[in-house]
């Protein structure tokens, strides 16, 4: 026995989000498409930042990023995260480099090959396709969608337009939403 008071640490439900993190192999997949330089001293890699970044947006939504170690700092960060990771790794500059990385790959384009990748390792690409859309009829004045395109805030919000109409109301501007489903429940 030692003199040293114990520390205890805690997961609470973000156990459960780094399991399902670590059953799609999200760390690894991440890592080998955005590499780290080995020479830098980087004692977390791009994938355990994304990690660490799912893991604080379910836990700690209203704060900013750079107080992001505040909030693992209670958290037992290796279980989750992984070995020798401290919560003083996950600091803001890190996470600035992560999603400069991010951006410089495309975030689109990873969540295409990630989700691919899962999809045909899970047997989810069956031989049966449902799509199914339908169109949200809008009525008011909206600005021009070109007007709205240009806008940093709405880049990835639906633009209201005209177009083909299941409603017969070319008079009216339309969102069109969609739903893909396969496997047994299509």
């Amino acid at each position: 026995l030692t003199s040293q008071e114990p520390t205890i640490t805690s997961l609470v439900h973000l156990g459960l989000v780094a399991a399902a993190v670590e059953g799609l192999g999200l760390v690894e997949r991440i890592d080998k498409r955005l590499p780290l330089d080995e020479d830098r001293g980087v004692e977390v890699t791009h994938g355990q930042r994304v990690k660490a970044m799912i893991i604080n947006g379910l836990g700690y939504t209203s704060s900013p990023l750079y107080l992001t170690p505040d909030f693992f700092a209670e958290l037992d960060v290796e279980r989750l995260l992984g070995k020798g990771v401290q919560s003083e790794h996950l600091n803001d500059y890190a996470f600035g480099r992560t999603l400069d990385a991010l951006f410089t790959y495309g975030t689109t384009r990873l969540f295409s090959e990630i989700a691919f990748e899962v999809a045909q390792e899970r047997g989810l690409l069956g031989e049966s396709l449902h799509l199914d859309t339908t169109t949200l009829l809008l009525y008011g004045e909206y600005p021009e969608t070109e007007a709205l395109a240009q806008r940093a805030d709405m880049a990835d919000m639906p633009v209201p337009t005209y177009g083909h109409f299941k409603a017969h109301r070319p008079d009216l501007k339309q969102v069109v939403m969609s739903l893909i489903v396969t496997g047994p429940s299509s």
